[in-house]
């Protein structure tokens, strides 16, 4: 490294050392660019997951009781998205995958007229789906079990007989 001599030299270091304070005290208090996009990617996953519970909900109480192969019911709530929001005035009846891995999120029944749907978040990742209420209107339709286990995964209850307002 050079010694400083100057005036010069001295306000060049100076502004060296101001510019490396900014930019770390920017990463402390922002995240990095990783852990900024899996904030936003997360944010959208929360997004999607309250679409396709407003979907399932819309299908349920408009088309026809949701069986119980759960496989098939994306492609079923697809198949009468028109419908859905024609007649059933489900407006955003769209089902929707995880946005990062275009995978479709776990269903399983939680009970008669309940689903349970998880998703993977990012570990660590800003988007709290613990502290998210997903409401459809005024109505809570998908409440969070709980906080996400130590991977990200969070599993939501989702009310397939709540009627939208």
């Amino acid at each position: 490294m050079w010694p400083p001599r100057d005036r010069n030299d001295w306000l060049a270091l100076g502004f060296a050392g101001v510019s490396l304070a900014a930019l770390i005290a920017g990463f402390v208090t922002v995240g990095s660019p990783g852990r900024a996009r899996a904030a936003r990617i997360d944010s959208q996953r929360l997004s999607a997951v309250q679409q396709t519970a407003s979907a399932l909900n819309c299908y349920h109480r408009n088309v026809q009781p949701i069986g119980s192969d759960l496989t098939q019911v994306g492609a079923a709530i697809e198949a009468n998205a028109d419908r859905l929001r024609a007649e059933g005035g489900c407006w955003n009846a769209n089902w929707r995958n995880d946005p990062e891995t275009q995978a479709p999120f776990a269903l399983s029944w939680f009970g008669p007229d309940t689903l349970r749907l998880c998703a993977q978040f990012s570990p660590g990742a800003t988007t709290r789906p613990d502290d998210a209420v997903m409401m459809a209107g005024d109505t809570r339709l998908a409440i969070p079990e709980g906080p996400p286990d130590a991977s990200g995964r969070q599993c939501f209850t989702v009310d397939l007989t709540k009627v939208l307002e």
